[in-house]
């Protein structure tokens, strides 16, 4: 009956001090990186001997138990995984039971958090220019803005020091320990693009480190389209039109589009056809109205043969990536007719005058005297 009481007694002194188990750990960390989980056990008593049962709901192969008589045990993991989804919070729990000869009797408290796991740092090279259609390509003409940006949805990097130490085409970029560095690539070619980041964190300690890479191929601008014709072509109705539309200056290869709508009105807002070029051939749309092709040559000719009188426009479109030149061109196709030949060389109404006076021919008086027979 005493041996009851005395379980009553420490059952209520369980359940009024749960809070002295305190869990802990020494993470984030990522994941295959050692995290060591601790507990810390202010409970009293004479004779100690404590059953620690630490528990992972989503890791349920990590779950141990461990008996001690120390007030402070320590558990190292190192969670295993292949699958970048498995990084982020997770729960952890530690419950701790007093022991009898062995046995657990009862729980004298417990304590539960979350631990975080990264499977890396993280993040990327960002660049931030106006005109490009493309992360991966450049014009020589514009400055471009390079961001080493690493987060998490946690925001646990908000906090963290982070130094910078870039390299642009092998050369390292000292003194550029910032996040971002600005440079311009005044070549048309391909540019190598590093940056290793160090992250660090007091509370909780952290450091790591991340290397990010960019390729960028930077390509001339297209200064403008001329073409062997005038901006208003004048056809008959059946005729051809041969037009062979120049491209100055850019890097090749050249994406063109050309478009004719029975409009002689252009367009107010023209979305580039480039743009829709480059959606409708890569998305394999077969409805695009569009000649769209791929070229490396600084020019390429538009043929089309019209079978309707009327007014229309020409649009031409051509891309390189990293700027776009646009050309617009109107077209009037014209009936043929029959040419009429005149019956005489003279106009009709003079020709009608002259037949009036044959006919009523004036009479002409003399002031000689007649002579009679």
């Amino acid at each position: 009956m005493r041996n009851l009481s005395s379980f009553f007694i420490l059952t209520l002194v369980s359940f009024v001090t749960c809070n002295l188990i305190e869990l802990l750990d020494d993470g984030p960390v990522t994941i295959d990186s050692p995290i060591t989980f601790t507990v810390k056990n202010s409970y009293n008593t004479t004779a100690p001997s404590y059953e620690y049962r630490f528990t992972f709901p989503r890791w349920p192969k990590y779950n141990k138990i461990i008996q001690s008589t120390a007030s402070e045990v320590n558990y190292t993991v190192i969670f295993e995984s292949s699958s970048p989804e498995d990084a982020g919070y997770y729960m952890k729990k530690v419950e701790v039971w007093f022991c009898h000869l062995g046995r657990p009797l009862h729980r004298i408290g417990f304590d539960f958090t979350s631990f975080l796991l990264f499977n890396h740092l993280t993040g990327r090279i960002a660049i931030h220019i106006d005109g490009s259609p493309t992360e991966y390509f450049v014009s020589t003409a514009l400055p471009v803005n390079m961001t080493a940006e690493i987060s998490h949805r946690s925001g646990f990097f908000d906090s963290a020091n982070k130094t910078y130490k870039w390299t642009v085409n092998g050369s390292p970029q000292e003194g550029s320990y910032d996040e971002f560095i600005v440079r311009n690539f005044s070549e048309p070619q391909l540019n190598n693009i590093s940056v290793l980041v160090s992250v660090s964190k007091t509370n909780p300690v952290f450091q790591k480190t991340a290397y990010f890479t960019l390729t960028l191929h930077s390509k001339d601008p297209i200064h403008n389209l001329t073409t062997d014709s005038q901006n208003n072509i004048q056809l008959f109705k059946d005729e051809n039109l041969q037009l062979n539309v120049k491209i100055n200056g850019g890097t090749p290869p050249f994406f063109y589009c050309w478009e004719i709508t029975n409009s002689s009105t252009p367009r107010e807002t023209m979305k580039p056809l480039s743009e829709s070029f480059l959606w409708s051939r890569f998305s394999e749309e077969e409805d695009w109205p569009s000649k769209c092709n791929k070229t490396d040559e600084s020019s390429f000719n538009i043929n089309s043969h019209f079978d309707e009188a009327g007014n229309k426009t020409l649009y031409i479109d051509v891309n390189n990536y990293v700027s776009t030149s646009t050309k617009i061109i109107t077209i009037s196709v014209h009936e043929r007719e029959l040419l009429r030949q005149p019956e005489a060389n003279k106009p009709a109404v003079i020709q009608e005058t002259s037949n009036i006076m044959e006919k009523y021919k004036p009479v002409m008086l003399s002031s000689e005297p007649e002579i009679y027979e």
